[in-house]
């Protein structure tokens, strides 16, 4: 979660009463912000999938190995969101 996140969260739960200013985003841009957590579709992460396979094929692999430390990094959720 990014700090601006946790800000807006923090302000949420500090004035729950007090109403948000409107956010002037374009159309495209505001259903992404309306959406409970943003997330890739599926057909991008099969895109992602697919260039994983051709890469473990070209390299004679038979497995992957993703290894994300106390949540540093993203290779993890870029493969899997």
């Amino acid at each position: 979660m990014s700090k601006a996140s946790r800000a807006h969260d923090q302000a949420k739960t500090d004035a729950p009463d007090l109403p948000s200013p409107p956010l002037r985003l374009p159309s495209d841009l505001q259903s992404i912000f309306e959406q409970s957590y943003p997330r890739f579709s599926d057909a991008e992460y099969a895109r992602r999938h697919a260039g994983i396979a051709r890469a473990m094929e070209a390299a004679g692999a038979d497995h992957a190995f993703s290894v994300t430390v106390q949540n540093g990094g993203n290779a993890t959720r870029w493969m899997t969101s």
